[in-house]
């Protein structure tokens, strides 16, 4: 890469550095694209949530620690609560600015998927408790690993957001300049 072009990777360190020194159209991009991954962290750390979340009330039915634990087919019944039970993660709960997911490293996806696939997901009364086990624990630690991510590209949003404000503050950009 050329000394002039900026990183395009916002969890490079060079991605942040020289904020100062780069031009406000610059710094809109850089803000956008890290937003764009952050977007997409977030869509992966739900969809992983959502697995945990499913896996764990499995493993709660079988040791009788389920509020209704009937049977499998309860499962299925109780999904909308099971998924709905989470949605106020701890977190700075930050609206995402797009709607589209945004991209994320596809390996992770595919890590998603080895560790509980989509058929696994709908026959968990068929899963032996060791592998129910095994998923808990790899879906929980790929949770931390996207949500680490997902923090910094969050810092990284905050740190550019603040140079920009920063700009407007001291009248370096007038104020009819508003992306």
């Amino acid at each position: 890469m050329p000394m002039d072009e900026p990183p395009v990777d916002p969890l490079d360190p060079d991605f942040c550095s020289d904020l100062q020194g780069a031009a406000i159209g610059e710094l809109r991009r850089r803000r956008a694209l890290a937003d764009e991954q952050e977007t997409g962290y977030s869509y992966l750390r739900r969809m992983i949530q959502g697995r945990l979340d499913i896996v764990a009330e499995e493993r709660a039915r079988r040791t009788g620690e389920a509020t209704d634990s009937s049977g499998p087919s309860s499962l299925i019944e109780r999904l909308p609560s099971i998924l709905a039970s989470g949605i106020h993660a701890p977190g700075r709960g930050r609206l995402p600015q797009l709607l589209d997911p945004g991209e994320v490293d596809s390996s992770v996806d595919l890590r998603l998927d080895e560790i509980v696939s989509t058929a696994e997901l709908t026959d968990l009364p068929s899963v032996d408790d060791a592998r129910l086990d095994g998923m808990l624990s790899a879906l929980a630690d790929l949770e931390r690993e996207v949500s680490a991510t997902r923090r910094a590209l969050q810092d990284v949003v905050d740190a550019i957001a603040a140079e920009i404000v920063r700009r407007y503050r001291v009248g370096d950009v007038p104020l009819d300049g508003l992306p």
